[in-house]
Order: C-alpha cells, then sequence, then structure tokens
C-alpha cells in the first residue's frame, strides 16, 4: 500500500538518542512532519535529526515526561499526532494502518497502539489496548504529568491491531533497566504524587511504604503472569514494586523540603 499523504505529525522526545533514533525515523520517513524535542542532548543526536528533510528539531529542558510530550504536540502543524519514543519503529504493517485510520477515521479521536517489545533476548507482547499513541491535536493532548504520561482526550477511542516494535535500552540488562524504572521514574512519580496532593502521613506510611509495593509485586508476578518469565518476570515485578515504594519516600522527601528550607534560612 502506497502512503498518501496524511496530515499527520510524529512527535518525538530524546535525550542521548544518537544510536536508537536513526532506525526510528527511517521508519517514519513516510510522514509529512516528524517534530523532535531534544533535552539538550550531549550526543549526536541534533546531527541525526539533521540528516532527514521531515524532522523539525526543537530543543528544551526536560521537566517531566508529559509536560515535553505536549510541547512537542503544540509545535506539530497536523491535526493528527503519532507519539513515538526514540526506541520504537513503525513496522510498514501498522504504517499502513495508520494511513487507513487517518484517511477514514470513523469518527474516532484517537487510537490504542500495542506494542511489542524485544527485551533481554526475548520478545512480549502488549495486552489490549495498549497506549493511545495516535490521536487528533483537536481533540486532546498528553496531560501535565512527570512521569507515566498519558493523553486526556475528548471523544471516542478506537483500536489498531498491528504493534509498535519497541526495542528498549532498559531492556538490554538488567541493571539499564532497574536504573530506568527506579532510579529514573521513581523521583518523577513523587513529583506527581506532591503536585496532586497526596501525601504520606504516620497513618497511611505502612500502607503507602509495604503494603502498596506488595500488591504491585503480586499484581505484576501473579495476576499479569509474569512467573512465566522466569528469572526476567521477577526480576521486573521486583522492581515495579521497589519504584514505588521508592516514589513514596522520595515523596517523604518532598513534604519535608519546606521545612528544612525555613530551617536553612534561620
Amino acid at each position: 500500500m502506497s502512503v498518501p499523504d496524511l496530515p499527520l505529525s510524529v512527535c518525538i522526545i530524546t535525550r542521548n538518542e544518537e544510536e536508537k533514533l536513526p532506525d526510528c525515523l527511517d521508519s517514519v520517513e513516510w510522514a509529512r512532519e516528524v517534530i523532535v524535542v531534544d533535552d539538550f542532548s550531549t550526543d549526536a543526536t541534533p546531527e541525526v535529526c539533521r540528516a532527514y528533510s521531515n524532522v523539525s528539531y526543537h530543543r528544551r529542558r526536560l521537566e517531566g515526561f508529559g509536560f515535553q510530550k505536549a510541547h512537542a504536540v503544540n509545535l506539530a502543524a497536523n491535526d493528527w499526532i503519532l507519539s513515538l519514543d526514540a526506541d520504537e519503529r513503525v513496522s510498514p504493517e501498522l504504517r499502513d494502518e495508520i494511513a487507513g485510520v487517518v484517511a477514514e477515521p470513523a469518527g474516532q479521536a484517537g487510537f490504542c497502539v500495542r506494542l511489542r517489545h524485544f527485551w533481554f533476548g526475548t520478545t512480549q507482547l502488549d495486552s489490549y489496548p495498549g497506549g493511545l499513541r495516535l490521536f487528533r491535536k483537536s481533540r486532546g493532548n498528553f496531560g501535565p504529568y512527570y512521569v507515566h504520561e498519558k493523553v486526556d482526550l475528548e471523544g471516542p477511542v478506537g483500536q489498531l491491531e498491528e504493534f509498535l516494535l519497541h526495542y528498549p535500552r532498559s531492556g538490554e540488562d538488567f541493571s539499564s533497566y532497574y536504573q530506568k524504572y527506579v532510579g529514573l521514574y521513581s523521583p518523577l512519580a513523587a513529583r506527581d504524587y506532591f503536585a496532586r496532593g497526596r501525601r504520606v502521613t504516620v497513618l497511611n506510611s505502612f500502607w503507602q511504604l509495604i503494603m502498596i509495593p506488595l500488591l504491585v509485586f503480586g499484581r505484576d508476578y501473579l495476576v499479569k503472569r509474569k512467573f512465566r518469565q522466569g528469572r526476567i518476570g521477577l526480576y521486573v515485578s521486583v522492581c515495579a514494586a521497589l519504584s514505588y515504594q521508592r516514589s513514596y519516600w522520595q515523596l517523604i522527601w518532598l513534604q519535608r523540603r519546606p521545612r528544612r528550607e525555613e530551617e536553612e534560612s534561620t
């Protein structure tokens, strides 16, 4: 299927992605416009972007993932947005499916897309519905989230059947996975909790610091059946639990910050 000139912009945020980004950009060379918002990369990410005629490169300091992706969407000239990460690829099959639904959206404001993950030497498929990745800018955008960002959309959402291909750097070894999901995401999640008024108190601390991480582990390892993945499933389930626990410890630190600043000023 030949891809028509679609009113679609691809939006990508980056930080030192010179290794993964070329394959991503190659997979969307058919797109009318690609917006890249870069968190001041120190590698060759800018040079990679400038090698593609359909890529518009911008720099902006990362405050949070939702804020950064919303900024990229705001820069887009087209109504239809396809949101990608630099370690993802659009297969020819998904490209053709996107072309079909953008040409004839049947009243849908957006579409969910599942991922096919290539990590730790294995392949894993997302369950339905996946994430909302293709949507109309006129109907919504990413909300003000520091991490676990999502699109706040008005209107019906459809489902695409083809997969995005995901080659995460964090899936190359266990250390990289821990650094991303526990080391990077936990402080950002704490900022989300704090901004939304969530607090750790004497009364709820046992629940927040002990019970929620245990329940998260049980959900991932047992309910989502990650035990079927052997030691990989055990490791990612433990990391999910630790990420929640560390985010609440970080929340306690944020709660104490005004008191520390007051003490330091006296």
